[in-house]
């Protein structure tokens, strides 16, 4: 690889990154405009939002590191991810965006009218989404690792520079960035695809299937938790939030779920064609980097890392801007206008400079990834679900609901199951919210006789 095209690469990128995010610090008022982009945004922002948040290094490096391993079966893990945005599209999204919140977290208070259940909820799902940025900052570095940069300046620098443009300019930062990004990264992408498909002859047979298993977490698990998790994370809601309408939000998830599954198609192939040829995978480059190793002049190989890493960070932008958004709305609303802006802007800042010192120290954080997906889904998805199509719901059945999700997370994480211990969650979940709206039922009924 030709590392001064890289390093002048993403140097350009850095500097285009920064001037946005301070162009757009001129233009916040308040945190409608600082985290949802004054709910004003199009179907071609959405929708390059979208993808640049969800294609990241589960859905390229992750992706073609287990297709060079098993084979096509990892399309499952895309797949759930756009099944999750056609549901999306055909009705999730708009009903999220109709109830007018801010975070997923207040659907607690304006449904079920409790307001701690709302803070426990954001606190929980805060956590998680850290448990995924630590992962995605872990990637990062790895990934400067893999291309030889060993000296983690360059990584803290970079670091720095994504830090600082969405702590000054906020979710229309993010979202420019991510339009510049998702660009670059599809221009790439399919243009290596293309010059390998028809100047290339590789065969796409794997020589070596296997069943899809990546350590413990089953084909099952990869298919159902980033489909689940799609519909109720934070950074997803945000994009539905700040959608122009309904119509707008509906739109852009479907043209992201084709471009999303299209995408990670090809990275697939990439992996697939990869062990057809025969070559042994460095596990410090990983699949994907050596294909273009094989295939590419030094200098698109350059300009290939250069495309992995932003859709790397185009998912770690988004996350931190999620986060900060819900400790602000959730539990700093008494601020307003510019103060609430800059204390925004301290919040982001802080989680971005907490989560690169630990993982300075910490580097095997990777496996939080699954879990922080689980823990999501299986605490907040059925009473999530269920008050978006329902009205009048019971405050107890949601609490039942909740803390069933959280012990059977813990429970399952010691104990076991011959099972994928997440539908087993879900299933618990779910009966403890029916189970104590009937009781609530019975007893609303026995009040009025």
């Amino acid at each position: 690889m030709n590392g001064l095209v890289f390093l002048v690469t993403l140097f350009a990128f850095c500097i285009i990154c920064y001037y946005i995010g301070k162009k757009n610090s001129q233009n916040n008022s308040d945190l409608d405009s600082y985290f949802l982009g004054s709910r004003n945004l199009g179907v071609f922002s959405i929708t390059l939002t979208i993808l640049a948040t969800q294609i990241g290094g589960g859905c390229l490096l992750g992706a073609c590191d287990e297709a060079y391993q098993t084979g096509w079966s990892v399309l499952f893990y895309p797949a759930g991810m756009s099944i999750g945005l056609v549901i999306l599209a055909i009705g999730w999204g708009g009903k999220l965006r109709r109830l007018k919140i801010n975070t997923i977290s207040q659907v607690f208070e304006k449904v079920y009218k409790t307001r701690n259940l709302r803070k426990f909820s954001s606190i929980l799902s805060s956590l998680a989404l850290f448990g995924i940025l630590l992962a995605q900052n872990v990637a990062t570095k790895k990934f400067f690792h893999s291309l030889g940069f060993t000296n983690d300046l360059i990584f803290y620098l970079f670091t720095i520079c994504v830090i600082c443009y969405t702590a000054f300019g906020g979710f229309k930062a993010v979202v420019q960035t991510d339009i510049v990004q998702i660009i670059f990264l599809l221009m790439i992408f399919f243009g290596v695809f293309f010059f390998v498909k028809f100047s290339h002859s590789i065969p796409t047979t794997q020589t070596t299937p296997g069943i899809w298993k990546s350590g413990s977490v089953s084909g099952i698990s990869l298919f159902l938790l980033p489909l689940l998790s799609m519909l109720m994370e934070q950074d997803m809601a945000q994009r539905c939030f700040s959608a122009r309408t309904s119509k707008v939000a509906s739109y852009s998830c479907w043209i992201a779920a084709l471009i999303l599954l299209g995408t990670s198609s090809v990275s697939v192939y990439f992996g697939v064609a990869l062990n057809a040829l025969g070559v042994d995978v460095d596990p410090s480059s990983g699949a994907l980097m050596t294909f273009a190793q094989t295939i590419m002049n030094p200098v698109f190989q350059a300009l290939f890392a250069c495309a992995i890493l932003l859709a790397i960070v185009s998912t770690a932008d988004s996350l931190l801007c999620s986060i900060a958004s819900n400790f602000v709305f959730d539990f700093l609303r008494r601020f307003h206008n510019k103060k609430a802006i800059r204390l925004s802007s301290i919040i982001v800042i802080a989680l971005g400079v907490t989560s690169t010192l630990i993982v300075s120290f910490c580097e095997n954080l990777i496996p939080l990834l699954m879990p922080s997906y689980e823990l999501i889904v299986v605490t907040f998805f059925p009473s999530i679900s269920i008050a978006i199509f329902k009205k009048n719901l019971s405050t107890r059945s949601a609490v039942a609901s909740v803390v069933t999700g959280v012990c059977c997370f813990i429970l399952f994480k010691i104990v076991r199951l011959p099972v994928p211990s997440e539908l087993v969650s879900l299933m618990c979940s779910y009966g403890a919210f029916f189970l104590f709206r009937e009781k609530a039922v019975e007893e609303s009924l026995e009040v009025a006789t």
